[in-house]
């Protein structure tokens, strides 16, 4: 069955249900009501109606939608905070692989570059800056690749200075992205 029709015999059938209702509770309770229809009764009850059914449909539907683009967009969030947290190369920095650390940049650069994109084409553009997140990650990607690797295994072994640095650069680009996910819920 097709939405529209659906919604169409759902909105039939409240009216009906409602009509039936009406004539239950006027023939079995003995309230009286005067026979007189005055016109601004009429039109007072015709407008709340179209105001009922506007804030009924109207906004629900663009409160969905917007939700909609908000889940989407944080998920891609997510799925970069999930791709930095799970990535090997990312869990001991005291024994970085060179080769796979370059590579798994290459990959978080990708998926930022596509939430970018998306979010310019979401209606959070006009309220969204993307560049703190994108400076926190070329920070996190400078403190370890501009480290030398050892020539024989390609592996970087940082001083402990270069770990605090890697460390505080890591804390930072996910900070950011969450603040990401904040400023797209707010």
């Amino acid at each position: 069955m097709k939405k529209g029709y659906s919604n169409n015999i759902h909105l039939l059938l409240v009216f009906l249900s409602g009509g039936l209702l009406c004539f239950i509770f006027l023939n079995i309770t003995n309230i009286q009501f005067d026979s007189k229809l005055n016109l601004s009764d009429i039109l007072n009850i015709l407008i709340t109606s179209l105001i009922g059914i506007y804030l009924g449909v109207i906004i629900q539907k663009q409160h969905s939608s917007t939700r909609f683009e908000k889940e989407y967009l944080i998920s891609e969030i997510k799925k970069i905070i999930e791709e930095i947290s799970c990535a090997s190369v990312f869990k001991n920095f005291n024994d970085i692989d060179f080769s796979e650390a370059k590579s798994k940049f290459k990959e978080i650069n990708i998926d930022l570059t596509n939430f970018e994109n998306t979010i310019q084409e979401s209606s959070f553009f006009t309220t969204h800056s993307n560049s703190k997140v994108r400076t926190c990650f070329s920070e996190f990607r400078k403190s370890i690749t501009n480290l030398k690797p050892n020539s024989i295994n390609k592996r970087i072994t940082p001083s402990y200075t270069e770990m605090t640095n890697i460390h505080k650069a890591y804390k930072a680009l996910r900070r950011e992205l969450f603040k990401e996910i904040i400023s797209i819920n707010g």
